[in-house]
């Protein structure tokens, strides 16, 4: 979502809380006030973890709230033409038609559970790898970033 001097108004990132059963959402389009360092990042995180522990409110910064829900109904408000979610066994990105409107699901450090694979699928996202699942989170966002703004620019795709 960061580029050199702020945050994609394109896109939006959002966060599930297994263990809280909540979820917070940055959206790009909305946000304000957010540079792309740690510190400024670490503080809206730290004001996030707190709304999520209920220690906090669920707008917690402009462009960024937190709601509670499942991981289903998380990725019905997701839910985008294209959707994906990354795992080991999954296909390859090459040869895809890309789309300009897609919805990533990237575990964060834990696989997911088997009823989450349920959800994602009966969801309509579909499993790609392409060796992603070896990288950090951080990483795929921009490898991805990078391929889908190719994709969408070089092939005029809408």
């Amino acid at each position: 979502m960061l580029i050199s001097r702020g945050v994609r108004r394109d896109s939006q990132l959002i966060m599930f809380f297994r263990s809280d059963g909540k979820y917070a959402v940055f959206e790009g389009s909305k946000i304000r006030r957010i540079l792309p360092d740690e510190q400024s990042l670490w503080g809206v995180l730290r004001k996030v973890i707190k709304s999520v522990k209920g220690l906090g409110r669920p707008n917690v910064h402009w462009g960024v709230r937190v709601f509670e829900s499942d991981f289903r109904g998380l990725l019905r408000r997701a839910g985008a033409k294209l959707r994906f979610f990354i795992f080991p066994r999954g296909g390859n990105l090459r040869g895809l038609k890309l789309i300009n409107e897609v919805s990533l699901v990237i575990p964060f450090f834990t696989p997911y559970t088997e009823e989450e694979a349920r959800c994602l699928t009966e969801e309509g996202y579909k499993p790609i790898d392409g060796l992603l699942s070896k990288l950090h989170p951080d990483q795929v966002i921009a490898y991805l970033q990078l391929t889908l703004d190719r994709g969408v620019k070089g092939l005029g795709i809408t």
